[in-house]
């Protein structure tokens, strides 16, 4: 992908709109409200949850909410930029959010969308650039459509990412929601684990006062301390301000309208698993889980027993689509149906920053090398993780669902692929194999 280079001669005034920025995100609650009710967008764009995001968490980011506010000539609001800017050592644009979203779109009103085009998406991303002083744009996880939409930035110059985002869509007047699912093997082993949750008295509650939402935020922070450091994972929720974004979300949402909820499992009122999501409208994101691995029913996969209960009450509240975000688990096989192509854009801006982006582009070229090449994959494994890529895995209960290690091993080589100098850890892993296999071709990992 060539990266879109920023063309100074673009007049904004002359396309019938006008673009400002504002860093108060509180003071324009009432057009992004106003906007999210029309517009086609993610759960993750809501106001209540990126708010609280921007409050709370981005200052540990080090990220400046710089929020771009499209006006038509009538001065109505009909486009929303959720970009915040990151101070480093170059200053650069992003989505608001940071890891705790998985998908990311501006918010349009559908007639200013089909009124611009993509000269016109062109023309305010620039001007964005332009008033916001960065040095370069970077738009990740970008579905490629949602909901039969194609995303607005589709249009320009992008590339493709290899992570797709699995989904699970119902068909209302047709089987019951776990029969579309689920082998009938499948559903009859987990009616035996829900069977023997109902049998010691269990039951699920959603968290809707602020001291249940605060109660279960707390079971799950340590639930997901305890589980990452097992599994030596950095643990992103132990940032500042990570727990009050999370907390401030669920309190400022509402089950009846949408946002933020908390759900949890409980066995003699203690929480055995929790699951955190994300509503909007008829689409339900699954944004974070846990579970007490200690517990002795935790063999019995209470994650999954919650998710079940989820998805079948979302359905009988009108709910037809669900994601599970971004990473692949082998519970996600199991539950979705669907899949959404996910893409990325860049935009350079100074010289800084096309600086910057051919560095991106050549990370992102090493990271698909990684995943579509399992000796490398190996190799690079062996080289970043040493003795625990090798070991024998612990003993201990059966790992909840969407938890196996295996399985969750090429996120976390990615994630330090992407954090540790990705092209020599790369170039440190290819010489050894190269010098190696001179005269000889490479034997496929047997794993």
């Amino acid at each position: 992908m060539r990266p879109m280079p920023l063309d100074p001669g673009t007049d904004p005034s002359r396309a019938g709109w006008s673009l400002a920025i504002t860093d108060d995100v509180a003071g324009i609650a009432t057009e992004w409200q106003c906007l999210q009710e029309q517009a086609c967008i993610t759960p993750y764009q809501r106001y209540e949850y990126l708010a609280a995001w921007s409050r709370h968490a981005a200052p540990a980011d080090r990220v400046e909410p710089r929020i771009g506010l499209v006006r038509d000539e009538s001065h109505h609001p009909v486009m929303l930029l959720p970009f915040g800017v990151k101070r480093r050592r170059l200053r650069q644009a992003t989505y608001l959010g940071g890891t705790h979203v998985n998908l990311n779109m501006p918010l349009i009103l559908p007639a200013f969308l089909e009124r611009v085009g993509s000269a016109g998406f062109r023309a305010i991303l620039e001007d964005y650039c332009r008033k916001a002083g960065i040095d370069s744009l970077v738009l990740r996880h970008q579905p490629v459509s949602w909901h039969g939409q194609p995303h607005p930035f589709l249009t320009l110059p992008h590339h493709r990412s290899v992570e797709p985002v699995k989904r699970l869509v119902i068909h209302h007047g047709q089987a019951p929601p776990l029969d579309q699912i689920l082998s009938v093997k499948a559903r009859a082993k987990l009616r035996r684990k829900e069977n023997r949750f109902r049998e010691a008295g269990a039951r699920v509650i959603e968290a809707t006062t602020d001291q249940e939402i605060g109660h279960l935020l707390a079971v799950f922070l340590e639930q997901k301390a305890r589980r990452l450091a097992a599994l030596g994972e950095r643990n992103a929720f132990l940032a500042k301000g990570a727990a009050a974004f999370l907390r401030r979300a669920a309190q400022a949402s509402k089950p009846c309208e949408g946002g933020f909820l908390l759900s949890a499992l409980l066995v003699a009122d203690q929480p055995i698993a929790i699951r955190g999501v994300l509503r909007h409208r008829n689409h339900l994101s699954f944004v974070l889980q846990s579970f007490n691995t200690q517990h002795p029913m935790a063999k019995l996969s209470p994650g999954e027993v919650l998710l079940a209960h989820i998805v079948e009450t979302a359905v009988a509240s009108g709910m037809t689509e669900f994601d599970f975000g971004l990473g692949e688990t082998s519970y996600k096989e199991t539950w979705s149906n669907d899949q959404t192509e996910m893409f990325n854009f860049v935009l350079p801006v100074t010289a800084v920053g096309h600086a910057h982006v051919a560095a991106l582009l050549a990370r992102g070229t090493a990271v698909q090398a990684v995943k579509q090449h399992p000796p490398l994959y190996t190799m690079l494994r062996i080289r970043i993780l040493g003795d625990r890529a090798t070991a024998p895995p612990r003993a201990g209960p059966r790992h909840d669902a969407g938890e196996s290690p295996s399985l969750k091993l090429m996120p976390r080589l990615l994630d330090r692929l992407r954090s540790q100098r990705p092209l020599g850890i790369l170039a440190g892993a290819v010489r050894p194999w190269s010098a190696a296999t001179v005269g000889r071709r490479a034997r496929e990992p047997t794993e």
